[in-house]
C-alpha cells in the first residue's frame, strides 16, 4: 500500500516553515541578547583592565559558565590590583628609606674628602666617619635585599623550612634593639629554646621589622618584647608606649 499525504499547495508549507522560523527567532532573541550582552560587558571589563584600569570589574549574573568566567575575571583583577598596590607601596617605602642613608653617606664622604675640614687631621674622627660610611652601606644593602626578597616572594619563590629556635633568634634581635625580653613557657617557667618550623631569614626579618617600628615610633619609650607559649603555639608581642596606630589603619 502507498501512503500519500494530502495537504495544501507547496507554497503554503513554505510559508508555515518561514512563520515557524520567525517565531523561534523572535522567542530566542531575548535569551540570546541577554547572553551576548553579558559577554560584551565581560569584554569591556577585560579591555579596561588591559588598558590599566585595575579597578575594572564585571557584574556576575546567573549560575552558568559565563557567570563563572566573570567571577574568575573579578578574582584575577583583584589579585592583580593587590599585587600592584603592594609593589607601589614597597617602592614608595624603599625610596623614602633610601634617602636617609644616602644623605648620611654624602655628608660622610664629603667630610672624608675635605682635607681642611673639621677632624681632617684627627685619626679617630676619620675612623668614625669610615665606620659611619660602613653602617650606611650596610643599611642600603639591607634595603636592597628587602626589595629583592619581596620581589621573589611575589614571584612565588618557595619559602625554606627548617627548625628555628625562636628564643635565640628573638634574644639576638632584642639585644640589637636594646629592648627588654621576657619568655614564658607553658608551665610558667622560662624555656631555653622554642623550636618552630619555618624560614629563619623571614622570621628574623619579621622580628626586626617589629622592633625597628617600635623603636622608630615609640617616641623614645622603652621597647618590651615577650614570647609566650600558648595552646596554639608561640605568641610574640612587641610593645612600646608611643602614640600607637590609628584605629582606622
Amino acid at each position: 500500500r502507498i501512503w500519500r499525504f494530502k495537504g495544501g499547495p507547496p507554497f503554503a508549507w513554505g510559508a508555515l516553515l518561514v512563520a515557524l522560523t520567525l517565531a523561534v527567532a523572535i522567542g530566542a532573541y531575548p535569551v540570546v541578547r541577554r547572553l551576548t550582552r553579558r559577554l560584551e560587558r565581560l569584554q569591556v571589563g577585560v579591555e579596561a583592565l588591559g588598558s590599566g584600569d585595575l579597578a575594572a570589574r564585571v557584574p556576575v549574573q546567573g549560575h552558568d559558565e559565563i557567570a563563572s568566567l566573570a567571577a574568575s575575571f573579578n578574582r584575577s583583577a583583584e589579585r592583580i590590583e593587590a599585587l600592584m598596590r603592594a609593589q607601589k607601596s614597597l617602592l614608595a617605602n624603599a625610596s623614602h628609606e633610601l634617602r636617609s642613608p644616602l644623605a648620611r653617606l654624602k655628608m660622610a664622604t664629603a667630610l672624608l674628602m675635605d682635607q681642611d675640614g673639621p677632624g681632617a687631621g684627627d685619626a679617630s674622627a676619620r675612623a668614625g666617619l669610615r665606620a659611619e660610611v660602613e653602617r650606611n652601606v650596610a643599611e642600603l644593602d639591607a634595603l636592597v635585599d628587602e626589595v629583592l626578597l619581596a620581589s621573589r616572594l611575589d614571584a612565588g619563590a618557595g619559602v625554606s623550612r627548617e627548625p628555628v629556635d625562636l628564643v635565640a633568634l628573638i634574644a639576638e634581635e632584642a639585644a640589637r634593639a636594646q629592648a627588654s625580653l621576657a619568655i614564658e613557657g607553658t608551665d610558667g617557667g622560662a624555656p631555653t629554646e622554642a623550636i618552630v618550623d619555618g624560614d629563619p631569614r623571614l622570621l628574623r626579618r619579621l622580628v626586626r621589622n617589629l622592633l625597628d617600628n617600635a623603636r622608630r615610633h615609640g617616641a623614645g619609650t622603652p621597647v618590651e618584647v615577650s614570647l609566650a607559649a600558648t595552646p596554639a603555639g608561640w605568641e610574640l608581642d612587641v610593645g612600646d608606649r608611643g602614640p600607637g596606630v590609628p584605629e582606622a589603619e
